[in-house]
């Protein structure tokens, strides 16, 4: 990662956890002086039954990706002759990405002692309605993106800067390694981003804010985190998107389903694009 670009990203980084610090200060001495007193809890996002201990695990969760912002930001870009990704490699990142989403769906859910069916919505809605929903938020999240990117491209001028993940899928010839990538890509990513973001972040920090406030600070950090500088913008966007529909449905599924659907057109888009 460029050394200004990861400076830029780590001080992004920064205002959005001072901003939630602040926020939920603000919206505590809110709550101490009578008013708003269930300000969080409308909407179909159970928040509720989280506590204290819930928002110190979020502050571990925040801390840790942090923390891999500056581990990015300290190392040296990679050169020409950098070691390629492995297999290997990419199977260790897939596995911890499934545990790190694990150890936060069964923490949230099973060791609080509260059922994960009824708190993400798992049956809420059944799975032509979880289609219906998924495909209408991802025509209105890509084409939202579409419009930022124009926006962002007529005011900063344009400035592409693909992940890495996709780097490395567009770049290897090795099958059995793109396989791996689109695998992680496509639905091990989304189904551990949405547990982490939408799923905890998201329903913790509405617990302790409100619905907007949770909305806009989870969804800065969620296009911080992914380290990609000119992509901040039209990530915001879409996970704005997801939260909404999150909101809306009640149910994990459908930001899952509409996130898994967006990186697989995506990288089907890219990869169209370099064979054709």
């Amino acid at each position: 990662m460029d050394a200004t670009k990861a400076q830029v990203i780590l001080s992004l980084a920064t205002l959005c956890i001072s901003a939630l610090v602040l926020g939920l200060v603000v919206f505590w001495l809110i709550r101490r002086c009578g008013a708003a007193r269930d300000l969080s809890l409308p909407g179909n996002v159970q928040a509720e039954s989280y506590d204290l201990l819930d928002l110190g695990f979020v502050g571990i969760l925040i801390s840790y990706f942090v923390l891999s912002l500056i581990a990015a930001a300290a190392e040296k870009a990679p050169g020409p002759n950098a070691a390629p990704v492995t297999v290997e490699t990419a199977i260790a990142i897939a596995v911890f990405s499934l545990l790190l989403g694990m150890a936060v769906f069964i923490f949230t859910s099973l060791i609080r002692g509260r059922n994960p069916i009824s708190l993400f919505g798992l049956s809420r809605l059944k799975p032509h309605k979880i289609l219906a929903w998924s495909v209408s938020a991802f025509l209105i999240a890509y084409t939202a993106m579409i419009g930022v990117v124009y926006a962002q491209e007529y005011f900063i001028g344009k400035e592409e800067d693909l992940q890495e993940v996709v780097k490395t899928l567009l770049g290897t010839d090795n099958p059995a390694l793109k396989v791996i990538l689109a695998i992680t890509a496509m639905i091990i990513a989304p189904l551990v981003e949405e547990i982490i973001f939408r799923g905890c972040l998201y329903a913790v920090i509405k617990r302790y804010s409100g619905r907007c406030f949770a909305a806009i600070i989870t969804s800065l950090l969620f296009a911080v985190v992914h380290g990609n500088l000119p992509g901040i913008m039209p990530l915001f966007t879409l996970a704005i998107i997801l939260t909404l529909v999150y909101e809306l449905t009640g149910c994990l599924w459908v930001p899952i389903a509409t996130h898994s659907l967006f990186n697989a057109i995506q990288i089907s888009l890219m990869l169209n694009l370099q064979n054709g």
